[in-house]
């Protein structure tokens, strides 16, 4: 199930972020130290200003009875997506797609976002929803550098769902 986020959901989102950060990283040469979100004032700050969605997963709980919780989200600020991450254990099963899918369904302009240029599992589902390279910047992410690619997407473009 995919809603607005709570306020109550901030541990969620901190917990996957944290979880989840360096991932995107992965393929990029140089060695990356998480720094955690609360630390991470920048980070923190875009997120928390941003409109957030998240996707919810059934799993068991210490009972072992079934339990909804949040296990993806994806922050949006205007026409920025600023953030998509999915707990390890829940990728592969369409959840940042039904997420991108959801936050696209309404744009009516340009959406643009971030992502390492190591990152070419991002970039494929990116392309995936129409998305296009428009640029590449230095970015660094706790004091190291690294090379970022900014995609856009036109607001008139349907989405993935759309084209099948």
């Amino acid at each position: 199930m995919i809603r607005s986020a709570k306020d109550s959901d901030w541990d969620s989102i901190e917990r996957i972020y944290n979880a989840t950060k360096l991932d995107e990283l992965r393929f990029d040469s140089r060695n990356f130290v998480l720094l955690r979100l609360r630390e991470d004032f920048v980070r923190f700050t875009k997120l928390y200003e941003s409109a957030i969605i998240v996707h919810e997963a059934f799993s068991p709980n210490l009972d072992g009875d079934m339990e909804s919780r949040v296990v993806a989200f994806l922050a949006r600020f205007e026409n920025e997506i600023r953030g998509l991450y999915v707990e390890g254990a829940y990728r592969n099963q369409g959840l940042a797609s039904n997420l991108l899918e959801y936050t696209l369904s309404d744009a009516t302009s340009e959406v643009s976002l971030s992502v390492a240029k190591s990152n070419v599992i991002a970039q494929r589902l990116y392309k995936s929803f129409g998305f296009s390279v428009s640029g590449e910047f230095l970015s660094t992410y706790n004091g190291v550098e690294t090379h970022a690619l900014t995609m856009v997407r036109c607001g008139d473009q349907p989405t993935a769902a759309d084209s099948m």
